[in-house]
């Protein structure tokens, strides 16, 4: 598991399973230079690594990580990146928080690296999700929404779906597992709510799990490792929490995990 914390002491920290309550991180890579607020993180092909700031861009690292990896590349275009994806095909889509746009890069990535394709999104976009089809969904904090695009992407796409969770809530933390079923993080509330396929702007949740007794505190991603599990990020309370599927609002962790800081990126690969 790789976890970026928001201005933790390291930049990226690496968790080696079986993971539990008391797992601790087995490599922690030090800042590029400078403390800044990590924001994302996502294994990506070729063995390489991108990992998102707030400030200053995003960073490519070639995999495997060691205590003493460096950058292999620095994109500073968007600045205050929100989340990633990856397709298929390698394209990583990159939230640009500070304008509310979706930038598309084209592999290979280097310190050069410009979007091919941008498209506006909800208003300050955060994590990103893609299901098995390739569609890409969309946390949206301001404009309390997911809103979800079918490919292939252009400077003019608009969203096929806008799903609205009830109230107002900070759409910030999403995750889409390898079935299509959507997760969504209330950064308000702390709920989490499911949802199933297909998606439409009438789209209502199937699950609702409240934040607190269930150990969720502004929940702000999700990840899944290869067996299914739902592991939650929890910015209010600096840890992490892992489900069996399916949820239910009766769902209670199979454990949490202490994380250095906030955490505010969180992902499963090599």
């Amino acid at each position: 598991m790789y976890l970026t914390t928001c201005v933790g002491t390291h930049f990226v920290n690496v968790y080696n399973p079986p993971f539990t309550g008391a797992t601790t991180p087995s490599i922690s890579v030090p800042f590029p230079s400078g403390s800044v607020c990590t924001s994302a993180v996502l294994p990506l092909p070729n063995n390489q690594l991108a990992v998102g700031t707030f400030s200053v861009g995003w960073y490519i690292y070639q995999l495997p990580l060691s205590s003493s990896s460096a950058p292999i590349a620095h994109v500073t275009t968007p600045a205050r990146v929100g989340g990633f994806a990856v397709d298929s095909s390698g394209n990583l889509a990159v939230s640009d928080n500070g304008n509310s746009k979706i930038d598309i890069f084209a592999p290979p990535f280097s310190s050069s690296s410009t979007f091919s394709v941008q498209f506006a999104s909800g208003s300050r976009p955060y994590t990103l999700g893609l299901d098995p089809s390739g569609k890409l969904f969309v946390g949206n904090c301001s404009s309390h929404t997911v809103t979800v695009y079918t490919p292939p992407f252009t400077n003019s796409t608009t969203p096929s779906a806008t799903i609205s969770p009830a109230g107002t809530p900070c759409s910030e933390g999403i995750g889409v597992d390898a079935a299509g079923n959507l997760y969504v993080g209330d950064f308000t509330t702390s709920n989490v709510y499911v949802y199933n396929p297909p998606y439409s702007n009438s789209s209502l949740p199937v699950t609702t799990i409240a934040g607190g007794p269930s150990g969720t505190n502004e929940p702000a991603g999700f990840a899944f490792d290869r067996f299914g599990n739902v592991y939650i990020e929890n910015y209010g309370a600096a840890t992490i929490t892992a489900f069996t599927p399916p949820l239910s609002a009766s769902s209670v962790p199979l454990f949490t995990m202490p994380t250095e800081t906030q955490p505010f990126g969180m992902s499963f690969g090599p």
